[in-house]
C-alpha cells in the first residue's frame, strides 16, 4: 500500500524480499512440509464417505511407474478392494501387466513393514543413546574446514603464479609458447581446485544440517511405535511411494531412508 495516496500497489513476486525465521511459525515446519507433500498427491475422495483412501496417490506400478487404480467387487455379500495398474486397466494390456493386489493384503504388508522399521529405529536409538553427536559434528566440521583452508591457499598460490607468468613473459624469461602451455595447465588446476572447494563447502553445510538421534523426524517416527492399524496420516507421513510388481511383490520407499541408513551405519545395524 502506498502511504501517500492510500492506494494498493501491485508488487511482483520476483521483487519480493523474503526473510525466513524472523517470526515464530504458526505451524510446525515439519508438519507444514508434510502437508505440502500430501497436497501434491493426486487423490480422489470416496463418493460415499468423502474420505481419501489410505494409499491414494502413493501406490505405483513398479514397471511403468503409473498410479495403481482402485477397483472393487462384491463376493458373497462382502466387498473387496483391489489395486490394478492403471496402464493395464485404461490404456492397453499389451503395454503393461495387471499386477492385481488386494487392498487389505497391502495394508497388512505395509503395517508390518512400518512396525519393523519402528523397532529398528528404537533399537538404534538404544545403541546410540550415549553417542555425543555434537562432538562428532564438530570433529567433522574441523576436518573439512582444514581441507577447505588448504585448498583455498593452493588456489591463491596458483593465482599468484599466473600473474608472475605474465611478468616473466614480458621480461623474456619464458617464450610465448611456454607461457601459453603453462597458463593452460594452471587454468586447469584452478578449475579443479575451485570444484573441490565447492564440494568441501557442501560437505560442511551437510554436517551443519545433520540432525541428532533425537531429530524431529526421529521423534515423529516414534509417535507411531505402538500402532496396530494403518491410517492415511501414518502412510503419508512416513512413505514416499509404494511400487507394486508382478507376483504381489512390493517395494516400499520410505521418506526417511537416508537418515535411517546413516543411523544404522553409526550403530552397525541392518535396516
Amino acid at each position: 500500500m502506498s502511504y501517500k495516496n492510500r492506494k494498493l500497489l501491485h508488487n511482483p513476486e520476483e521483487k519480493w524480499h523474503v526473510v525466513e525465521g524472523t517470526h515464530e511459525p504458526i505451524i510446525d515446519p515439519v508438519k507444514f512440509d508434510m502437508a505440502q507433500e500430501v497436497s501434491k498427491l493426486r487423490t480422489r475422495e470416496k463418493p460415499a464417505t468423502g474420505t481419501v483412501p489410505i494409499f491414494s496417490g502413493i501406490t505405483k506400478c513398479g514397471d511403468c511407474g503409473r498410479s495403481m487404480t482402485r477397483k472393487s467387487m462384491t463376493s458373497r455379500g462382502k466387498k473387496y478392494v483391489y489395486l490394478v495398474c492403471s496402464t493395464y486397466e485404461h490404456l492397453s494390456p499389451e503395454v503393461c501387466t495387471k499386477k492385481t493386489m488386494r487392498g487389505s493384503d497391502l495394508e497388512l504388508v505395509v503395517l508390518d513393514s512400518i512396525q519393523r522399521k519402528i523397532r529398528t529405529f528404537c533399537d538404534i536409538e538404544e545403541i546410540l543413546k550415549d553417542v555425543d553427536y555434537s562432538k562428532k559434528r564438530k570433529v567433522q566440521t574441523a576436518t573439512f574446514q582444514k581441507q577447505l583452508t588448504k585448498l583455498q591457499s593452493e588456489l591463491a598460490n596458483i593465482d599468484r603464479i599466473k600473474l608472475d607468468l605474465h611478468t616473466d613473459l614480458k621480461m623474456g624469461i619464458i617464450t610465448q609458447e611456454e607461457y601459453t602451455s603453462l597458463k593452460l595447465g594452471y587454468a586447469e588446476k584452478s578449475e579443479n581446485l575451485a570444484k573441490s572447494i565447492v564440494s568441501v563447502k557442501s560437505e560442511i553445510e551437510n554436517v551443519d544440517k545433520q540432525q541428532s538421534v533425537q531429530s524431529e523426524w526421529f521423534t515423529k517416527f516414534k509417535e507411531y511405535r505402538n500402532i496396530e492399524t494403518l491410517t492415511r496420516e501414518i502412510v503419508t507421513a512416513l512413505i514416499q511411494r509404494i511400487n507394486i510388481f508382478d507376483n504381489k511383490r512390493i517395494e516400499i520407499v520410505y521418506k526417511f531412508s537416508d537418515e535411517l541408513e546413516k543411523l544404522a551405519e553409526a550403530g552397525n545395524t541392518e535396516v
